[in-house]
């Protein structure tokens, strides 16, 4: 019984190690966001245009420990196989 086999299943296995495609690539995308575009500007007033500020700068460490374990628990979200219908 552990080896049945959904209707279907034929079709939607390719073999291949990533199952949900669009989280991961979403994920990527949003870590990229994350770590290379600016966060915040810094100007000593409203008049002055100042400069970018990254996350990056901005971050402590426990807050790049809980991005990190996002970061993984979707990860494995796309990695993981989905569970069978009924």
């Amino acid at each position: 019984m552990a080896h049945d086999r959904v209707p279907g299943d034929e079709e939607r296995h390719t073999g291949s190690l990533v199952t949900n495609r669009v989280l991961l690539t979403l994920l990527v995308a949003a870590l990229l966001g994350v770590v290379l575009l600016p966060f915040a500007s810094m100007a000593p007033n409203r008049l002055m245009s100042g400069q970018a500020v990254g996350v990056t700068a901005a971050m402590l460490s426990w807050q790049w420990l809980a991005l990190a374990g996002l970061a993984g628990i979707l990860t494995a979200c796309a990695l993981s196989r989905p569970f069978p219908a009924g």
